[in-house]
């Protein structure tokens, strides 16, 4: 008897079963093993018992994992009455808080960086406009919370550029002021007319979102396309 059944038994918990998936379909093994090389930071060819032996740690539906375990004994799963409760409340990103220099709190640096960043992108010196839009996003940016987002961002594109590697941000804060003062992104919001609050909005309103989003497509004659 496998050594899990017999703690089941002492402790007198059932047993849930589950395939400790590493990928959704054997087909994408592949990548798995990229995966980990990467985060080993060595060679395939070096990583050794490393790398999964073969494709097995896949989804697979309940109905083929009851029929696995019903092979090898009685064991319950998530459906046999074990009750299992995820509060996703209190799961906050962490990033790192070595992006913001000491002496600084992210807005601060950030603000710093936005405006060092504005200075080169207009030499010449800004419009009232300009400097309204940039001073709105940082506040926008400020009440939500997202400083260490647009940190980190600017931190890897800045890592990417210093090395010469081609690279361009995209995603939902693409026409974002505070991303084109960075560097992370070419499209000037100023001169396009694009504003960052159509994308982020306070009250995270995503069926208003999307419906801006598709009458603006729909009169271009275009479909909408989603960035990640």
């Amino acid at each position: 008897m496998p050594h899990y059944f017999r703690v089941s038994e002492a402790s007198g918990l059932p047993l849930i079963a589950a395939s400790g998936a590493l990928m959704h379909a054997r087909s994408r093994k592949p990548l798995q093993d990229t995966l980990t090389f990467i985060h080993l930071n060595r060679p395939l060819a070096q990583c050794g018992y490393a790398l999964e032996a073969n494709a097995e740690r896949h989804l697979r539906t309940r109905l083929r994992i009851r029929r696995t375990i019903s092979e090898r004994g009685n064991c319950g799963n998530a459906e046999g009455g074990v009750a299992l409760h995820v509060r996703a409340q209190g799961i906050a990103v962490r990033i790192p808080e070595e992006l913001v220099p000491a002496g600084e709190t992210p807005g601060s640096y950030l603000r710093k960086q936005v405006i060092e960043g504005a200075l080169r992108r207009w030499p010449n010196g800004m419009d009232a406009d300009t400097i309204g839009l940039i001073y709105k996003e940082l506040a926008l940016v400020a009440k939500l919370g997202y400083e260490k987002y647009f940190l980190t961002v600017y931190d890897i594109v800045s890592f990417a550029r210093n090395r010469k590697i081609l690279c361009q941000g995209r995603g939902s804060a693409t026409n974002s002021i505070i991303c084109y003062c960075l560097l992370i992104t070419e499209l000037d919001p100023v001169r396009m007319d694009l504003l960052i609050d159509c994308f982020i909005l306070q009250a995270r309103n995503e069926p208003a979102r999307h419906r801006r989003r598709f009458r603006a497509s729909a009169a271009r004659g275009s479909h909408p396309v989603h960035l990640i």
